[in-house]
């Protein structure tokens, strides 16, 4: 074999590994542990709770959010309804909070219908939010996930005889674990081979705390002890859990490569979910602890553009 038939070998020999597209998942990259670095998402969430009917807590809750989070920080937008009997509310039907992030700020737009009368205000808030997401892909086509998020966001009141400071913490945890596996070519589609990986859940269960406490202070001690505000510092709680079970056919997830090395990927992926769970309020105050629990039809549509390195 002459220099030339060699330098033309090894020449195709390079372009053939060069020309592995970036928008493919390659077998040798993918194995190992991805951990997210960027998540643009938006999604939705639907909780019903018609066991809460003729009580004080919500019957049904919907969720919308447009935000973009990175392992220390979220910006964008959030939107909660809240919807009560107003049998069990003495006239209240509907709460709505509408949230704008900015990096370690939150403004917080609050309306109320009660006995038809609507009343809005808007406060703002100090904020902190941390979030973790990472997969592992094994060898033998097998998978682990985790998703947490935590935000904490802080506000301070002055008011005639006392100081008010209000805390919310909002916390989210998945976990799942199942199968992966390449999808093919779908021309109808215009997919190539190898551009999309499915995710099979064998297990995946998720919860979420949402904790406000209220903490008074008395700055008035010459006042009448009935206006004794630090006797009013309470805690209010509520939790969900739930399990879904994982589709016999067709991937839980799909997830299409948007670019891609080595030790580097962006994805973008729609989970749905629906699941049945429970939800637990708890609220403490100086005259004890009350526990309400009911169960819960929950959906939710998640769009995700997600940046992961290993």
């Amino acid at each position: 074999m002459n220099k030339l038939m060699t330098l033309a070998i090894t020449a195709i020999t390079i372009f053939a590994m060069q020309s592995c597209s970036k928008t493919q998942f390659q077998n040798g990259n993918l194995v190992g542990t991805w951990n997210m670095t960027k998540e643009v998402t938006s999604s939705t969430y639907v909780s019903d709770r018609p066991e809460n009917a003729g009580t004080s807590s919500a019957i049904k809750v919907e969720e919308t959010t447009e935000l973009t989070f990175t392992p220390n920080g979220l910006t964008g937008t959030s939107e909660e309804v809240y919807s009560f009997d107003a049998a069990g509310t003495g006239g209240k039907t509907s709460e709505k909070y509408e949230q704008e992030f900015e990096t370690d700020k939150v403004t917080t737009s609050t309306t109320v219908v009660d006995a038809g009368t609507t009343t809005s205000s808007i406060t703002e808030a100090d904020v902190t939010t941390t979030k973790t997401y990472s997969i592992t892909f094994n060898k033998d086509k097998t998978f682990t996930m985790t998703n947490n998020s935590k935000t904490i966001s802080v506000s301070n009141e002055s008011n005639t005889g006392h100081d008010l400071k209000k805390t919310n913490t909002e916390e989210t945890s998945m976990t799942a674990s199942g199968s992966w596996a390449y999808i093919g070519a779908d021309k109808n589609a215009d997919e190539k081979n190898k551009e999309r990986i499915g995710l099979w859940f064998t297990t995946s269960t998720s919860e979420s705390t949402s904790e406000n406490v209220k903490d008074f202070t008395d700055t008035d001690s010459s006042d009448d002890a009935i206006f004794d505000y630090s006797d009013d510092d309470n805690t209010s709680k509520t939790e969900n859990e739930g399990t879904t079970t994982g589709k016999s056919t067709q991937p839980d997830m799909v997830w299409k490569m948007v670019e891609g090395s080595k030790d580097e990927m962006t994805v973008t992926f729609m989970y749905e979910s629906s699941y049945e769970g429970e939800s637990t309020s708890t609220t403490t105050d100086n005259s004890g602890t009350t526990a309400t629990s009911s169960d819960s039809e929950n959906t939710s549509t998640n769009v995700s553009t997600i940046t992961f390195t290993k």
